[in-house]
């Protein structure tokens, strides 16, 4: 039950969850930078070829990423983080940016193959917030890979 709301939580106040939020609004208010975007992304066929390489590309840094995290250096170290009684939190957060960083690139993926279909403002919107997510996701993952180095070594010895 605690995992539950921990994870819940962790969605409610995500930035990812902010992102959207606010790519929401300025599409439904305020269209026109997403439409423009849109019309370049569709009329060069160069650019549409590759709408896919930064969220794909960001998903699979992710997933190294996740793997550090998981297991950063020597067994003593990974037994510190092992024993640690949130790590079952932690490992649940890791998988939580694993799916918003897959959905990002998903949405990029999917883009690609249907989005010539769609309003140039839906196709703007739809790229900005899978690399803005991509980006956020990735960035969080860096930063807490390299905290959680610095913590094992302080407390590691």
């Amino acid at each position: 039950m605690m995992t539950a709301r921990n994870i819940i939580l962790a969605i409610v106040t995500a930035p990812e969850l902010l992102i959207l939020l606010v790519l929401l609004a300025l599409l439904t208010y305020y269209p026109q930078p997403f439409a423009l975007i849109g019309e370049k992304l569709t009329s060069d066929s160069e650019n549409w070829k590759y709408i896919t390489a930064l969220p794909s590309a960001l998903f699979v840094w992710c997933v190294k990423l996740f793997s550090d995290i998981r297991s950063p250096s020597d067994k003593q170290e990974n037994k510190l983080l092992y024993d640690w009684p949130l790590y079952k939190l932690l490992v649940a957060r890791l998988y939580l940016a694993l799916i918003f960083s897959g959905i990002s690139a998903a949405t990029a993926i999917s883009l690609w193959l249907l989005g010539k279909n769609l309003e140039h403002s839906t196709i703007g919107a739809l790229f900005v917030g899978s690399i803005a997510v991509a980006l956020v996701v990735s960035a969080t993952l860096t930063f807490a890979r390299s905290r959680l180095k610095e913590l094992l070594t302080m407390h590691g010895q």
